[in-house]
């Protein structure tokens, strides 16, 4: 089920509207995380790996449970894209990508982890932003 989320691509005008224009931001980790996944998102709107006059940019399950953060426009293919702000995702935090790369590639784009495993690349969030 392909969901509309609404994405603020500009890191500092989203720090402030959510309150997190001082250190707080680094203390808390769902808001580091939301910002890892907003410079991702913007990273791949530049890049026109998003098409911005689709809404489909957001996946989840019919019960809501699994989710994928982007869903990237590349030569006709929607490939997902999850953001994870740890180093080394845990497995069990994986269950919405691998449901929607069982035909297809995907993404993880984390802290550090660089490897590959069945059908999902893991690159770290510093070297994505350099490879395109």
């Amino acid at each position: 089920m392909f969901i509309f989320q609404v994405s603020i691509t500009d890191i500092a005008i989203r720090n402030m509207l959510s309150g997190y224009m001082n250190k707080l931001l680094m203390l808390d980790n769902v808001q580091l995380g939301l910002v890892y996944e907003t410079i991702v998102y913007d990273h791949l709107t530049r890049e026109n790996f998003v098409d911005l006059n689709s809404p489909i940019k957001y996946l989840k399950d019919k019960k809501g449970k699994e989710e994928v953060d982007i869903v990237m426009d590349y030569n006709a293919l929607k490939i997902p894209v999850e953001v994870k702000k740890t180093d080394y995702p845990e497995e069990k935090k994986l269950k919405g990508i691998r449901k929607h790369t069982k035909d297809k590639i995907g993404f993880v784009i984390c802290g550090k982890k660089l490897d590959s495993d069945r059908n999902i690349v893991f690159i770290p969030c510093w070297l994505f932003l350099l490879l395109w």
